[in-house]
């Protein structure tokens, strides 16, 4: 699959940011030259057979500023996440129904008082996500930060995830550390609410609600919770606005991000 990217989109060129929280620094290069150099430097660090060492902020990661033209066929071919693709579905249904009085959305209609509610929520469309694509090496990854909410998805390989609500003590980090090294003191692989939580193509409607409102109403405690969960290809990971969050990946990734 690797070889597969490459001979496709090899001689692209795309932006790579440094590997730390707040991936201030920049730099240019192909994708071949990220795939062949880069990532095969970060493999020789964290195998540690290489030279010398390196912190976050001079380890290149490419994730984002993406160019949508040249990478146009990639994006493509991506599937939305099942909750974009409820949303689409909903506004073409009430697009055709709005002139109906009485307009019942089956959605609402066949699902149980939990999942009702859920669904009635306002789900995201097409024109409300914003795709962001990268690839990354064996146990490289990002430091914990915050952003809007995303659908998170593992395309090729296993990423390992770390949450921590907002509204409590954020979490403690060095934002120039290699993730690598602070995932080492701090994943306490114990099974957990991620980690124990459906696939979106099961339960999609109610694990969206309770990802939303597990901060609320929670003790300090359970808000400064770290959370723990892996990724393995095809699955999704809903992370609702301002949540704290770190990546590491388990394998070589390729990943997308839709966010919202």
């Amino acid at each position: 699959r690797k070889e597969a990217l490459l001979g496709e989109w090899g001689e692209k060129e795309i932006t790579l940011s440094t590997a730390n929280t707040q991936s201030y620094e920049k730099r240019r290069a192909t994708f071949r030259e990220y795939v062949e150099r880069d990532m095969l430097v970060q493999l020789r660090d964290a195998l540690g057979n290489s030279v010398e060492s390196k912190s976050a902020d001079e380890t290149w990661y490419w994730f984002g500023d993406n160019d949508h033209a040249a990478w146009r066929e990639l994006f493509k071919l991506y599937r939305m996440p099942p909750p974009v693709e409820l949303g689409q579905q909903r506004q073409r249904h009430r697009g055709l129904q709005q002139q109906q009085q009485n307009y019942d959305d089956p959605l609402i209609e066949h699902a149980d008082d939990g999942n009702a509610r859920a669904c009635n929520e306002r789900l995201p469309t097409e024109r409300d996500v914003a795709l962001s694509f990268g690839v990354g090496a064996v146990l490289s990854g990002v430091p914990m930060h915050t952003h809007g909410a995303v659908f998170a998805e593992a395309l090729i390989g296993r990423k390992r995830w770390f949450l921590q609500a907002p509204g409590g003590a954020p979490p403690e980090f060095d934002g120039d550390e290699l993730v690598r090294h602070w995932a080492s003191r701090n994943d306490n692989h114990e099974g957990d609410f991620c980690d124990n939580a459906p696939p979106w193509t099961h339960q999609w409607s109610s694990l969206w609600s309770s990802c939303s409102s597990l901060h609320i109403n929670k003790t300090p405690r359970q808000r400064d919770a770290l959370l723990t969960c892996t990724l393995h290809a095809g699955e999704v990971l809903y992370i609702p606005h301002g949540w704290w969050h770190a990546t590491l990946n388990l394998d070589e990734c390729v990943f997308m991000s839709a966010f919202i």
